[in-house]
């Protein structure tokens, strides 16, 4: 796939997920650039793992010296523009945070789908698929993100919550296009614990929460009415979000992608071991 732009601008508002401060974020077309953020204060930085300044809950990213103003909650936007091939791009945010909208990625597959997609004239070297030569690990006791050699970008994601209505679950994606992302992937929802609730808001996170854009498990099962999205809809969201971390290489990765009981901590420290590896 050659690499891309959007066609048009576009743009979405909601609330922040930890925040729960009103927030935009508006894409526009960029050529060469790689994804770069640009914040209210006119700050700017690549959407790039070096940029990381947080991943308590979410992925926070700043400027390299520390200064300025940062944008918290972006995997979910950057595992869509990843999944569509969408590999130059400006993103405007406003209020410090991208929008949870329901809590899935559906709503950015929508917004990306309404710009279009359109070639770069040039490739971008920096911006080539990354093609691993080994195995690269990066493990917790029994916690790990690993990614093996292969010869196009697939995963697996295991995940095991004592909570009885999560457990283990576990998918495996042999492959990814933009419609197995947009049909299968994306509209799993942020999912959370209600006794876990209080200890979050004290530590500043999950202010903007709520049953519209998080799926909330009590003691009983899940909280919002209706059915679940998938059977699966836990792992299938912890997907979003490595695909979200993953873009943090600025490239498309070809290789396998094994995640047991991971994070967005984990998923970063195979993201930089990949990154220093490639220089």
């Amino acid at each position: 796939m050659s690499q891309a732009t959007i066609a048009a601008p576009v743009e979405v508002s909601g609330a922040g997920l930890h925040s729960g401060a009103p927030a935009t974020v508006r894409l526009e077309p960029a050529f060469g650039s790689g994804r770069t953020i640009r914040c209210s204060d006119g700050s700017f930085f690549p959407a790039h793992v070096r940029a990381v300044r947080d991943d308590a809950r979410a992925t926070r990213l700043g400027g390299g010296d520390g200064e300025g103003a940062d944008v918290s909650t972006v995997e979910h936007l950057l595992a869509t523009l990843s999944a569509f091939g969408i590999d130059h791009v400006g993103i405007r945010v406003e209020g410090g945070e991208v929008p949870a909208l329901d809590g899935s990625a559906a709503a950015f597959v929508e917004l990306l789908r309404g710009a279009g997609r359109v070639p770069t004239e040039t490739e971008q070297h920096g911006h080539r698929p990354i093609e691993l030569k080994e195995t690269v690990e990066v493990r917790e006791g029994d916690r790990f993100v690993r990614a093996e050699p292969a010869s196009a970008f697939g995963l697996r994601y295991d995940i095991d919550f004592e909570h009885p209505a999560v457990g283990r679950q576990s998918i495996t994606f042999e492959r990814l296009t933009p419609e197995i992302f947009a049909d299968e992937i994306a509209p799993a929802r942020t999912f959370g614990f209600l006794d876990e609730l209080d200890a979050l808001r004290r530590a500043g996170l999950a202010g903007g929460a709520g049953l519209d854009n998080t799926l909330v498990f009590d003691e009983a099962g899940t909280v919002n009415e209706g059915p679940l999205r998938f059977p699966d809809e836990c792992v299938r969201h912890k997907v979003i979000d490595l695909i979200g971390d993953l873009a943090l290489l600025d490239a498309p990765l070809q290789a396998f992608v094994t995640a047991n009981k991971a994070g967005h901590r984990l998923h970063h420290a195979l993201v930089r071991e990949i990154d220093s590896r490639r220089r």
